[in-house]
């Protein structure tokens, strides 16, 4: 009796493990696609089992229009940013999306992604064969996140950097520097003069959201973070920017680079611009 007792409950841990690897797919559609392509919003939430963080794939009749990631999610909703469209296309309400997800604990950087389940969808939606159909999107637990608060911009994950020389002293163009910051509406977050370092952030604006969820806000967070660094070149200065979106709601917490087609970097470029402007004067 007792063999057949440890039989049993061998098999049932078989059988915990194996669904801790097990692939799953979460079909859902575009509620509302913004003018702007830069986000929409899906029919799908937490009660689905979407996640912050989740990469997706928006198709339509089998042809793939755009990838993406969650970036807030609700019980029966979730909103979604744009990572790349292909080329011609643009998204609609009604477009199909699909997010495949794997329940194993993807902290396993080093897992061999060749023996993860392959979806149905990997082949119409031309994704590598190898792998779950959905964008890489670093998220972070709730031990790292309070470690982000006091991140170096060396931890940064870096999008395309803008440095621009300037004909002036360090310390006149760092005092510059804080100044558009504040103007442009940043909040700076830390500074060190000696170093020739900035840190500050922007809330990301999302009409949409707001109008659709308009309680709770203060749990959730859309940022533009940019570091900006001052370096001594003789009798002028470089000047150097680097940033990312920074995604969190409750435990998850959610960064991207900033790319050279996104508007949140002709942002900084322009802030740069009047930073560089100022300094002449």
């Amino acid at each position: 009796m007792r063999k057949i007792l440890y039989v049993f409950l061998l098999l049932l841990f078989a059988c915990q493990v194996s669904s801790f690897s097990e692939e799953i797919e979460i079909n859902s559609s575009v509620l509302i696609a913004n003018p702007d392509q830069d986000f929409f919003v899906i029919g799908s939430g937490e009660e689905e089992g979407v996640e912050i963080g989740d990469g997706l794939i928006v198709h339509r009749e089998g042809e793939k229009i755009a990838e993406a990631y969650i970036i807030e999610v609700r019980p029966n909703v979730s909103a979604a940013e744009i990572l790349e469209l292909e080329s011609g296309m643009e998204i609609q309400e009604s477009d199909e999306v699909l997010i495949v997800k794997n329940t194993e604990d993807d902290s396993e950087e080093e897992r061999d992604l060749s023996k993860r389940p392959r979806s149905k969808w990997t082949n119409l939606l031309g994704m590598e064969s190898s792998g779950p159909a959905t964008p890489a999107v670093k998220t972070f637990s709730q031990k790292e996140i309070t470690e982000i608060s006091r991140v170096s911009p060396e931890g940064f994950i870096e999008g395309d950097t803008i440095s621009l020389d300037i004909q002036n002293v360090k310390s006149s163009v760092f005092s510059y520097a804080g100044m558009v910051l504040r103007e442009n509406g940043f909040s700076v977050v830390s500074s060190s003069r000696a170093d020739g370092l900035i840190l500050a952030t922007k809330p990301i604006e999302l009409s949409i959201l707001k109008e659709l969820w308009a309680d709770a806000r203060a749990a959730i967070g859309h940022n533009l973070v940019v570091s900006l660094e001052v370096k001594d070149k003789g009798r002028s200065c470089v000047l150097t920017a680097t940033s990312f979106k920074e995604h969190f709601q409750k435990r998850k917490y959610v960064k991207r680079p900033v790319n050279r087609d996104s508007r949140y970097y002709n942002e900084i470029t322009d802030i740069v611009l009047k930073i560089k402007e100022r300094s002449k004067y």
